[in-house]
């Protein structure tokens, strides 16, 4: 009698520590399978970023115009530095598969460019006696960039994800170029001569140009959603102009601009 008690007894302590076991085993199963990773995030689809933009202006050049006058050499000189700009970026992405996005981007800069213009003039009266002078002005230049992108983006988990990409540029805006150097001569006793440069007139020169650009970057991810993103671009693209100086003596005489150079930008990026 008293072995089936302590049989029944026992076969209950076994059956309450089976469930018990079971019970904790299934949480534990459950608690792993819900898991997620704080970077892991569900495949994204699209992305817009916004921020500001360093555009290392690369439009500076260094030109001379060489022409005869009264049988004596005439030259016009225009030099002007290349310098840097602020400006505003936004910008849209579209993934095709994980690891690659389709991207579209617009820069919008300006910038108040340093320049020397200066010219040397012969003497009507005089042989061997050539006047120059050599004035600062600072010129307008205003840009627009629509920047066309496929990226690469190699590493997919991580709070920090960098990638590359490459595609075209089409450039959009406005350079002032010299358009009159208004100067004042002045003759003394003996018939030699100076002058002096008292104002450099501009006109504005169209800028439309299709280039290519190298891009690299990195997001640095702040929740599934939000993140931080820095980027560098180098654009390569060039284009002639005619100079509106030099051109109202002859025709052909025109201006390389170097429409490119490197860039950098800082914002912050969405997905969705």
């Amino acid at each position: 009698m008293r072995s089936k008690n302590v049989y029944k007894i026992s076969s209950i302590c076994l059956a309450v520590v089976f469930l018990a076991l079971t019970s904790f085993a299934g949480t534990k199963s459950t608690d792993q399978r819900n898991y997620t990773s704080k970077w892991t995030p569900k495949r994204k689809i699209a992305s817009i970023d916004i921020g500001g933009l360093l555009s290392l202006l690369q439009v500076g050049y260094n030109y001379k115009y060489t022409d005869e006058i009264w049988g004596e050499e005439f030259t016009i000189s225009d030099y002007v530095d290349n310098s840097e700009a602020l400006g505003f970026s936004a910008g849209a992405g579209f993934y095709i598969i994980e690891y690659l996005e389709i991207a579209a981007s617009m820069n919008i800069s300006s910038k108040s460019l340093s320049g020397r213009y200066g010219f040397s003039l012969p003497n009507v009266f005089l042989w061997d006696d050539i006047a120059s002078d050599q004035a600062t002005a600072n010129s307008g230049f205003r840009e627009t960039v629509f920047h066309f992108v496929i990226n690469f983006h190699p590493i997919t988990s991580g709070n920090i994800r960098p990638f590359i990409g490459a595609g075209v540029s089409y450039i959009s805006g406005k350079m002032d170029l010299p358009n009159d150097i208004i100067y004042e001569e002045s003759f003394f006793l003996d018939w030699t001569h100076e002058v002096e440069i008292t104002e450099i007139e501009f006109a504005e020169a169209d800028i439309n140009k299709l280039g290519f650009n190298f891009t690299g970057g990195m997001d640095f991810y702040l929740t599934h959603s939000v993140a931080f993103c820095a980027s560098g671009r180098y654009i390569i693209a060039k284009q002639e102009f005619e100079h509106p100086l030099t051109t109202q003596w002859d025709e052909g005489e025109t201006l390389e601009l170097n429409l490119g150079g490197l860039s950098a930008n800082l914002g912050i990026k969405l997905f969705f």
